[in-house]
């Protein structure tokens, strides 16, 4: 055990930062278990619990471990988490501003050869 550490109950009473561009963005458009799960594990990010997983988090939540799956492949294509190599695939967060700055274009792929015509 480290010199210095929270208590137990430490998170119960913090806060877990959420952006508003999540808010504005991202979370109008998700389904509400999606975004449980991405609230929940960015809680965890936080302020974490040992080896939480995804059968962890289902249980937290009451949903199916395939939907907490489900949801993390949900924030994958959207550009906020990223998998780690493991079975099943922990997930990174990505900083939302970041992502946004440098994600191309939705339309990128289609007008691409402008400059040509």
């Amino acid at each position: 055990m480290a010199f210095c550490g929270f208590a137990d109950n430490f998170s119960m009473y913090d806060i877990t930062p959420v952006e508003n561009l999540f808010i504005q963005e991202f979370m109008p458009r998700a389904p509400g278990d999606y975004v449980r799960v991405y609230l929940y594990g960015l809680m965890l990010c936080y302020h974490p619990t040992g080896n939480a997983g995804p059968e962890e988090i289902a249980r937290a939540l009451g949903m199916e471990n395939d939907q907490v799956l489900d949801a993390c492949r949900y924030w994958e294509r959207q550009g906020l988490m990223t998998p780690v190599r493991g079975r099943p695939p922990p997930y990174v967060y990505k900083k939302l501003k970041a992502t946004m700055l440098t994600a191309p274009r939705p339309d990128a792929g289609r007008y691409r050869y402008r400059a040509i015509n």
